[in-house]
């Protein structure tokens, strides 16, 4: 018995200029170019299966007319990002016992241990405190006392890590400043 296999293809190229202008002050806020190309293939025994599985002409339209739509809404809109963060959960007893306050969300205690130790003699333990505050500041919102703390840190104790998050804190500063006068136009 011989069997035979249909293929089904589809490509759609668009290519969408997003121009958004103030009617009031007549200006230009955003100019945008967006490409892209879309496939949509099928592989089976059955010609008519084929056909009743593969999406119709207008749905094809609509999937990349909403892709190129949510591309855009991307640059326009805020939204949330993931990040990681990593704080310090050892040096000692009280280091635990502060990281289980964070568990519990307990931002308050924890940095009441934390600011314990930001003048300790321990120059690893004071670097490590005050990273741990820059955490807390930026988890709580303040990124101007993030910064502080953090730079803090680098002046006890120089690491790369904490040059690489205080560089990380100044540039979330900017964004969420840019983001500001954006709301407040």
């Amino acid at each position: 018995m011989k069997s035979i296999e249909h293929y089904k293809y589809r490509e759609i190229t668009i290519n969408a200029y997003w121009s958004t202008f103030d009617l009031v002050t007549k200006k230009r806020l955003d100019k945008y170019y967006y490409k892209d190309t879309f496939l949509w293939d099928l592989l089976g025994y059955s010609k008519i299966e084929i056909e009743r599985k593969f999406p119709k002409l207008t749905r094809s339209i609509r999937e990349t007319a909403y892709f190129a739509a949510m591309d855009y809404a991307t640059r326009i809109f805020p939204g949330w990002q993931a990040e990681t963060r990593y704080y310090f959960n050892t040096g000692n007893k009280d280091f635990k016992l502060a990281a289980e306050y964070i568990k519990d969300n307990n931002w308050v205690m924890a940095s009441e241990i934390w600011e314990k130790y930001a003048t300790n003699i321990d120059k690893e333990i004071a670097s490590r405190a005050c990273y741990n505050l820059a955490f807390v500041n930026e988890i709580t919102g303040n990124l101007d006392l993030a910064v502080k703390w953090a730079q803090k840190s680098d002046k006890i104790k120089t690491k790369a890590r904490t040059r690489n998050y205080i560089a990380i804190l100044k540039q979330r500063k900017k964004q969420l400043q840019k983001l500001q006068k954006q709301i407040n136009q």
